[in-house]
């Protein structure tokens, strides 16, 4: 019996044993498979991050290509507009020089004929009256007295508005009544026919 149950020792030992390096054999496997995928992630994690920094610093010099052009593109037109300009300035110059005395007393002359002489003091008359609105520097009560006298003088030129209106309905209803009286006189003479002398 003694025998019996020494075998059976030695075999759940000789088990055990075997289990214990089936596990750790495993175990060592499973820690190499976990270290080489650990590795990989590293790797793709700075695979990742490599693609990120060459992305961004495409982007980068993408953006700064752009900006290039565009400031060439605009340095071009600038140019090409500075020396269209130029063009024009000598070609009315050159005009200037061969009609520049005749073609003002045209101008002035045309200018008059067409009543520019009064949309000149008309325009003159406007832009005396129009006067320029600082308030910038104005603090409020320099903001108050300024709306106040801004809105006294609309009041003022609407009240100049209203008493030329009502003149020249007065005007033209006077005119309307000379011109019927007129008419009734020389209807009435055509009717009575020529003074007999």
């Amino acid at each position: 019996m003694n025998d019996f149950l020494k075998q059976r020792a030695e075999k759940d030992l000789a088990e055990l044993k075997k289990l214990i390096e089936n596990h750790f054999a495993q175990r060592k496997q499973d820690e190499e498979v976990l270290n080489e995928l650990v590795q990989k992630m590293e790797s793709r994690k700075e695979l990742r991050q490599r693609q990120i920094e060459d992305r961004n610093q495409r982007e980068k010099e993408r953006a700064q290509r752009e900006r290039d052009d565009r400031n060439k593109r605009e340095e071009t037109e600038a140019k090409k507009k500075l020396e269209e300009e130029e063009k024009k300035k000598d070609a009315l110059a050159a005009m200037s020089m061969n009609y520049g005395g005749y073609l003002a007393k045209r101008q002035e002359q045309a200018r008059n004929k067409r009543g520019g002489a009064e949309k000149e003091k008309k325009k003159k008359i406007l832009a005396d009256r129009r006067k320029p609105l600082n308030i910038d520097h104005m603090d409020n009560d320099k903001l108050q007295a300024k709306a106040k006298e801004l809105h006294d003088w609309l009041t003022e030129l609407i009240s100049s508005k209203v008493d030329i209106e009502h003149e020249m309905a007065f005007n033209n209803y006077h005119l309307k009544t000379n011109r019927k009286r007129y008419n009734d006189a020389r209807d009435a003479k055509a009717k009575s026919g020529p003074r007999k002398r």
